[in-house]
């Protein structure tokens, strides 16, 4: 059941209908028993939680999202050994919150982690990674650090 109601979710996401994908979301969530015996309902519920953390993100409640990306990321952090590439989403969105919300020592750090399992997964040469340098840039922009900003963008362009 809580598959399907992933399924309707991820629907309603994909036509950014942000209100009915946090709806099916959570009740994939309520359907779903993360206990500390089944590893694998526990990474889809932090999958879940991901998802809805991005449909706040999408909204602009970055509060919410950064609440429910710490919690995805916990999960994770707890069932994983080695990311996979739903932990880096996870680590990279809550990054961005971060910068979003203000916190860019937090988010600038969270996207190195991300640019750190993107790199070795897809390679220096990756529009993920670029894209996860991308966030980086304008963190330190946003910092009021033009000189690493510009010096990361470089870096995009290389890619």
């Amino acid at each position: 059941m809580a598959k399907s109601f992933e399924y309707m979710g991820t629907k309603s996401l994909n036509e950014r209908n942000f209100i009915d994908a946090i709806y099916w979301y959570e009740k994939a969530r309520e359907a779903t028993d993360c206990s500390d015996t089944d590893t694998s309902s526990c990474l889809f519920y932090a999958t879940l939680l991901r998802n809805i953390a991005h449909c706040y993100a999408s909204m602009e409640s970055y509060s919410e999202a950064k609440t429910l990306g710490e919690q995805a990321l916990e999960l994770r952090m707890k069932y994983q050994q080695e990311f996979d590439v739903d932990g880096i989403i996870t680590i990279n969105n809550l990054g961005s919150y971060y910068l979003v919300l203000g916190e860019y020592d937090k988010g600038i750090d969270m996207l190195k982690t991300a640019s750190d399992y993107i790199s070795s997964m897809y390679g220096d040469n990756s529009e993920e990674y670029a894209t996860v340098l991308n966030n980086i840039a304008y963190g330190y922009s946003q910092m009021g650090n033009p000189s690493l900003a510009l010096e990361t963008n470089l870096e995009v362009l290389r890619i």
